[in-house]
């Protein structure tokens, strides 16, 4: 689902089935090719689109988009971490959603 929190109110939700590419996955390096390197980058999600929906979206509040917090703050702390560091938080954090399911974002040994 996406939200427009600026402009116009509207709401798009697109439905289907999706697989999820992370980094130790064999396929990751030609997937990846096609985005910019970005720090911290943990998926890639290749979607099959079977129906798109808008609705009037008014119910969602105007935010107001100051800045990316990007790479003045996203790099030094992923540098920082080295790729070993990553691992380990990841090992820790995202092996599982916050309703207890598996991510699939840092495959076990």
């Amino acid at each position: 689902m996406f939200c427009a929190f600026e402009g116009e109110a509207l709401i798009l939700r697109v439905y289907g089935t999706a697989r999820a590419t992370h980094p130790q996955d064999a396929d990751w390096a030609e997937k990846a090719a096609a985005f910019p390197d970005l720090a911290g980058a943990r998926q890639l999600i290749d979607m099959k689109i079977d129906l798109v929906q808008t609705s009037c979206g008014t119910g969602v509040p105007f935010m107001e988009f100051k800045a990316q917090r990007g790479p003045d703050e996203l790099v030094p702390y992923f540098e920082k971490m080295r790729p070993e560091g990553v691992t380990a938080c990841r090992r820790r954090k995202d092996t599982h959603s916050i309703d207890g399911c598996e991510t699939g974002i840092f495959h076990a040994d």
